[in-house]
């Protein structure tokens, strides 16, 4: 079981454990706390998080009536697993019955109501976290950013919703539409679209106007897939994209992820991708991008244990080093809308295999669904002195669109 590495809390003058709660909630609910994890002690984590205890035993009150953390006598507090039925839903889902249709009936059928008991229950916690996700606006952010910030509203909102099932129904629709979702953020217009949607439920949720936020929950969702019909019809989502967003062979700066210099470089079928210490993705240190897509398949160039705002290795042992490469790689597949249970094929290189039992441990806690498959290599050294790396290859889902060419 790993010991959660928490990051700091920069705190505003409304209540502090409330902004404690919602600071650990949202670590929870992107996976950067992962199930199994287990927290600081109490001493050592009001220290890092700079609040008094008290603050912190009613953060960690809130979290435990929710359901996301417990108290284990010997053991501490660690952090729960989803519930098992949002993995056996999903895994009982065929491809055909993720169409892109009832995927959207299935999100104008249960949002609505997120929004409306979100209205009615959401706590300071919540609020705090939705709106933080707002303090981002539009300029300068890339699509695979607008994307993850999406994905972090609504499942949020879903958590305000106070309902674990609805929690888990907008987990599932979340990973089924990661596809369109980075294809509908990928003009600026249509990041301005998703913003101003988002804006107008938060604002009708913080007045308690249950009506009024299930009323801009269904605006919002017709504004997008307006958006996506418009943008790309009938076609291939896939081919429609590269199609609309090339210009003379290159996708224009701002537009999208960006790739070298000014774009991504193409051919008929390959796109290289390079990202920047604002994405959060450690910057180049040699000749190569930082991803390659080639049809549905995503490779990742091997991520080290380098912090992506100084490009400094990380302190500590294998297993605090895995976790920084860990980041990194969620960086990297976040531009693209996707997670590691994308993931399909692993590579693990380590420069010592007395580390190969507690790395694997602290591995397998890093995915919720099956794990890909993976190969481990002993090397005698890597880059940087690092005690770890790791590269990987995702599958993009291509997620078919009925005749009617409904989205």
């Amino acid at each position: 079981m790993a010991k959660a590495d928490i990051p700091p809390l920069n705190l505003r003058a409304r209540n502090v454990g409330a902004q404690v709660a919602a600071h650990l909630e949202r670590l929870i609910a992107l996976g950067e706390l992962n199930p199994e994890d287990r927290l600081p002690p109490e001493r050592d984590l009001a220290a890092d998080l700079r609040v008094s205890r008290a603050s912190l035993r009613e953060a960690m009150h809130e979290l435990q009536a929710k359901k996301l953390i417990e108290r284990r006598p010997g053991r501490g507090t660690v952090v729960l697993p989803p519930p098992q039925h949002a993995h056996d839903l999903y895994e009982q889902m065929s491809g055909a019955e993720r169409r892109l249709r009832d995927i959207a009936e299935l999100r104008e059928t249960v949002e609505p109501q997120i929004a409306r008991l979100a209205a009615a229950r959401a706590t300071d916690a919540n609020l705090v976290e939705l709106g933080s996700v707002l303090t981002h606006t539009v300029d300068g952010l890339t699509a695979g950013r607008s994307v993850q910030l999406d994905q972090e509203f609504h499942l949020l909102l879903a958590q305000a919703s106070q309902n674990p099932l609805l929690v888990s129904l907008s987990s599932l629709t979340s990973a089924w539409t990661r596809p369109v979702r980075i294809l509908s953020h990928s003009t600026e217009q249509a990041r301005i679209v998703s913003y101003r949607g988002h804006r107008a439920i938060l604002d009708a949720v913080a007045e308690r106007d249950k009506e009024g936020a299930a009323a801009s929950m269904i605006q919002h969702l017709r504004d997008v897939a307006n958006l996506t019909r418009q943008n790309y019809g009938s076609h291939d989502i896939v081919r429609e994209f590269t199609r609309l967003q090339t210009v003379g062979g290159q996708i224009p700066a701002g537009d999208g992820c960006r790739g070298h210099d000014e774009g991504i470089s193409m051919t008929a079928a390959k796109q290289t991708y390079s990202f920047t210490p604002s994405d959060g993705v450690p910057p180049q240190v040699g000749p190569f991008s930082h991803a390659t897509r080639w049809g549905d398949l995503l490779f990742v160039t091997g991520q080290m244990p380098t912090d992506p705002a100084t490009g400094e290795l990380v302190p500590g042992d294998v297993v605090a080093q895995a976790e920084q490469v860990r980041r990194n790689l969620i960086a990297v597949l976040s531009q693209f809308g996707l997670t590691l249970d994308d993931a399909l094929m692993v590579r693990v290189y380590l420069t010592s295999f007395d580390d190969f039992e507690v790395f694997n441990t602290a591995y397998t806690s890093w995915f919720r669904g099956p794990l890909p498959s993976r190969t481990c290599v002993g090397v005698t050294a890597l880059a940087v002195g690092a005690a770890v790396e790791i590269d990987l290859i995702a599958g993009i889902p291509a997620p078919a669109i009925s005749e009617s060419g409904d989205a």
